[in-house]
């Protein structure tokens, strides 16, 4: 199995969300995968880029969601988010301003995203999208 490939247990159980993670995990492995042919630096502006319209378009959907249904942690998510688009943008400006490590630093990023945020934080709703009849 290739790194960063889809599995069951990164799965919310929601389609949509899930297809969004998917994005995600293709960001990761097209940064990896340049990173180990020695382009990282020829290609991370682009993944930022394309992370930031992510994150407007994927937080933007759960928040939706959330608050159309009513979740209960709906507050406690949007903050995590918030978290997440201020790393983000820190990448960014560390980006344009040249900063030696930036491959490395979004790498770590989207790994953290992965590893803490959809596995622990993201898994948190689904019970109650389910219940819901999403």
């Amino acid at each position: 199995m290739a790194l960063f490939e889809w599995e069951p247990r990164y799965s919310v159980h929601i389609d949509e969300f899930d297809e969004h993670h998917q994005k995600l995990l293709a960001l990761l492995r097209k940064l990896h995968q340049s990173m180990l042919d020695g382009q990282g630096k020829q290609v991370v502006g682009t993944i930022l880029d394309d992370l930031k319209s992510y994150t407007q378009y994927h937080f933007g959907a759960e928040e939706e969601k959330m608050g159309k249904l009513g979740y209960p942690k709906v507050t406690e998510h949007k903050n995590q988010h918030k978290v997440l688009i201020d790393q983000l943008d820190e990448l960014i400006k560390d980006y344009k301003a040249d900063k030696r490590e930036i491959t490395t630093d979004t790498y770590r990023f989207l790994n953290n995203w992965l590893t803490k945020h959809i596995m622990s934080a993201d898994k948190q709703y689904t019970a109650f999208f389910k219940d819901k009849g999403m």
